[in-house]
């Protein structure tokens, strides 16, 4: 997300990053507009803009709201919204960070099982967590930073 300090770095592929969900969503503009915007910035090829519309409008489940500006969303809503609009499309890797911690419970399960189907069809998936039961669940291998510094890596955990 930062540019290098040093150094080179090579991409092969489509990243999708969830560490900022909210990115690109603006406040003025309605459910439905930030969602045209959303696929625009992805320069989504795999679905029309009608289809992206439509899984985000249907997973997200905002009802009226859809067509209201996203400002006037409860932080449950936006995240709805938010996360349904970055996980339509696959890519060849998914950065994650902790992503849903204002969503009601029920949209909770919802989004875990969208997620552990969208994990499955990405080729990498890196996660950041403080949830060692979810990172045991979605993960095969998992890397222990402390302060920026690695204590521990490439430890299997159960799956």
């Amino acid at each position: 997300m930062l540019p290098l300090a040093s150094g080179r770095m090579e991409v092969r592929g489509s990243v999708r990053s969830m560490l900022s969900i909210g990115a690109g969503t603006a406040l003025a503009l309605s459910g439905r507009q930030n969602v045209r915007l959303r696929y625009s910035l992805l320069g989504i090829r795999s679905m029309t803009l009608l289809d992206f519309v439509r899984d985000v409008e249907d997973f997200a489940e905002l009802g009226a709201f859809f067509d209201l500006p996203v400002g006037t969303y409860s932080p449950g809503m936006q995240s709805r919204l938010q996360f349904a609009m970055s996980t339509v499309e696959s890519a060849d890797i998914l950065l994650l960070d902790e992503w849903m911690g204002v969503a009601d419970r029920d949209f909770q399960h919802k989004a875990h099982d969208r997620l552990v189907r969208f994990i499955k069809s990405n080729e990498a998936f890196i996660f950041a967590s403080h949830n060692e039961a979810l990172l045991a669940e979605m993960t095969e291998r998992k890397l222990h930073m402390h302060m920026g510094m690695l204590v521990e890596g490439a430890v299997a955990t159960s799956t």
